[in-house]
């Protein structure tokens, strides 16, 4: 049977609900538009991205992975770090209407950065550009979303597992005095290992979007009023974490079962039902469900936030005492909850002593023609460096700006003083010899690369200063590279307030740093005292930059 088509009554998009049989009311997941069965004359679905292929905090966009209405949520690459980072983008003309929602969305990103947990996906960095504001997190592969379209219902073993890794990542929340609010199959994503990470604070919809059922593209109806709690459905002020205990009961009802706890025409209807249905069984659902994880399912999903476990700490240990008294009866394989805290591993002495004995064995046959081997290469090698050190090597100095198109770019004259300054700290350095930056400069004009400009002019290494533009800052990239035959490169960032960009002490405690770990590196003399650029501003190296160029 085909499925029927639904039309966005705003953005004109197309969409075809998994069910032909349902009449809900949905709405557009990409702008929260109306979805009726007939088009309306004269709309056409938005054409081009205008986001993709742009580069943001040192990350181009190279895949949409999805539309929503507060955001547009991208795939990029790091030049820099040269790995994938998902960027959440929020357009212009969506913040300059939302500035209070955006404010809020900051807010908590921010405070995701106090988190340092493998259960909650990390803030690498956020800001703001003239057509949108942005913020980068890590990226991973999937969410508990698509595991659930994938497989209707999910194996007990993988759903425990899941829910601990959720409970981890609510302690950890907990702790910094904050709620999460979007526990939710969208809200958890899934590493490539398989565990369950909960996305970072400030994802939940806008409260004008909370009374709404979303159909998906592939035609799934989603929406958080299918999972939160009742307090928090008519109080958001009411919200502390044992809502988010509350919503993951539902999600792990949804994972066992196949679909959510509860269903209607629409999300008041939905929401409804939360504050005064009963507790769904689980039993009736899941054919075979074990009594104990469906009594833990009930206790999360209490009505009375009282009668729900005290905290994530809490549930945690029924989750434990659940998964143990399944194990002990057999109905689920091996898990990692069912394992206690306090419990060792036993293992035969003999074959322990066998194989320990037999590993160091081979250990010592591959390792010693290994290391007489590399006795050689070694003296090799400290021949060579002698006889390189008779040369005072040459290094040039570049700036270079990471996001052309930024709100807020790097003006040139800054640039020449940064630069003057960076060669006035290597001065310090007698090892090393600061080129001339004039040619540099016009073949940098002329469009020549990084690479090519060190190879003509015959630097001997290289050190860059990359600036990106980020919230309410300016970032800076120091990178020292060098080794023709061999390249390595060290590394320091820094980044300087917006209201003191004047100020050069960020920019010379980083550049200490990269100094000594590269004397450290080339195995230089230390040297003694330190870089202090205390009351030089940047129109005072600005000059002195005019002055050099003037010799």
């Amino acid at each position: 049977m085909r499925r029927q088509r639904l039309f966005c009554q705003q953005c004109g998009r197309t969409w075809r609900p998994a069910d032909p049989t349902q009449s809900r009311e949905l709405y557009c997941a990409a702008c929260g538009g109306h979805l009726a069965q007939e088009p309306v004359p004269g709309l056409t679905p938005p054409g081009r991205d205008s986001f993709r292929g742009k580069v943001m905090s040192g990350a181009r966009l190279t895949k949409r992975l999805a539309v929503r209405p507060t955001r547009i949520i991208y795939r990029g690459t790091d030049r820099s770090q040269r790995t994938e980072v998902r960027v959440e983008v929020f357009p212009e003309p969506f913040a300059g209407h939302n500035a209070s929602y955006i404010r809020h969305v900051f807010r908590q990103a921010v405070m995701t950065r106090q988190i340092t947990s493998r259960h909650v996906v990390a803030v690498l960095e956020m800001g703001r550009r003239s057509d949108c504001y942005y913020i980068v997190t890590e990226h991973l592969p999937s969410t508990l979303q698509r595991l659930i379209e994938k497989k209707r219902q999910t194996r007990l073993n993988r759903a425990l597992t899941i829910a601990e890794d959720i409970l981890h990542a609510l302690a950890v929340i907990e702790a910094i005095g904050a709620v999460h609010g979007n526990v939710t199959p969208e809200g958890v994503l899934l590493d490539y290992d398989g565990s369950a990470r909960l996305d970072h604070l400030g994802t939940a919809l806008r409260p004008q979007e909370l009374n709404r059922l979303t159909l998906t593209e592939n035609g799934t109806v989603t929406g958080r009023a299918l999972y939160i709690a009742p307090e928090r459905a008519c109080d958001e002020r009411q919200a502390d974490i044992r809502c988010d205990l509350y919503s993951l009961g539902a999600t792990m009802y949804h994972l066992l079962s196949g679909r959510p706890p509860y269903d209607g025409q629409n999300a008041q209807d939905v929401m409804r039902q939360h504050a005064e249905a009963p507790v769904p069984d689980l039993a009736e659902a899941r054919t075979g469900a074990p009594p104990a994880i469906c009594g833990f399912i009930e206790r999360l999903m209490a009505k009375d936030p009282a009668d729900r476990p005290a905290g994530p700490e809490a549930a945690l240990e029924e989750l434990r005492e659940c998964a143990v008294e399944m194990s002990s009866k057999k109905q689920i394989g091996p898990v990692r909850a069912a394992v206690p805290r306090d419990a060792q591993v036993r293992s035969n002495v003999k074959w322990t002593a066998f194989w320990t004995f037999l590993s160091v064995l081979l250990f010592g046959v591959a390792v010693v023609p290994l290391f007489w081997m590399y006795l050689q290469h070694r003296e090799k090698r400290v021949e060579l460096r002698k006889a390189d050190l008779t040369a005072v090597p040459r290094v040039l100095v570049l700036i270079q700006a990471s996001d052309a198109l930024a709100e807020d770019p790097l003006p040139p004259e800054r640039a020449r003083a940064i630069r003057a300054f960076i060669a006035y700290a290597l001065s310090f350095r007698p090892e090393l010899e600061v080129m001339d930056w004039t040619y540099p400069d016009q073949l940098r004009a002329a469009g020549y690369a990084t690479q090519r400009i060190r190879e003509t002019v015959g630097a001997d290494y290289l050190l860059v200063a990359q600036h990106a533009p980020g919230f309410e800052r300016r970032n800076w990239t120091l990178t020292f590279s060098g080794g023709q035959k061999t390249p390595w490169s060290v590394q320091t960032r820094c980044a300087s307030e917006r209201d003191r960009q004047d100020d050069l002490s960020s920019m010379a405690d980083a550049l200490q740093k990269l100094l000594e770990r590269v004397a450290a590196r080339l195995e230089f003399p230390p040297h003694a005292g330190g870089l202090s650029p205390a009351g030089a501003s940047v129109s005072a190296w600005s000059s002195f930059a005019d002055a050099v160029e003037a010799e």
